[in-house]
């Protein structure tokens, strides 16, 4: 396990790099409308917002905890595991909001 706990940092900070892009495109997107258009599309918009927050969240997590898995040279093991489904989480959740999004076209 400790060689995906050395690996963990590096991925984990790419997810979390390419969450922030889909962050930004929900943010342009809600800036796209006028104020009527915002009180309309709100709380669709509040779920995606969150959402995605909280998969940057875990991927964040993630990176912090294989850091510290590789700061205790991978004696315990339990930073590596925690890390590893703090990532499968953030990639499930990543998965959510693009299947919710899917539905909505």
């Amino acid at each position: 396990m400790d060689k995906v706990g050395e690996q963990l940092p590096a991925v984990a900070t790419t997810v979390a790099s390419l969450i922030l892009v889909f962050f930004a495109i929900i943010f342009t997107r809600w800036d796209s409308y006028d104020a009527a258009g915002k009180a309309a599309v709100k709380s669709k918009f509040r779920v995606r917002a969150w959402t995605v927050f909280f998969a940057f969240l875990a991927a964040v997590m993630s990176g912090i905890l294989g850091l510290i898995g590789i700061g205790t040279a991978h004696k315990s093991g339990w930073p590596d595991v925690v890390g590893v489904i703090f990532l499968a989480l953030s990639v499930f959740l990543m998965m959510a909001f693009a299947f919710v999004s899917l539905l909505e076209i």
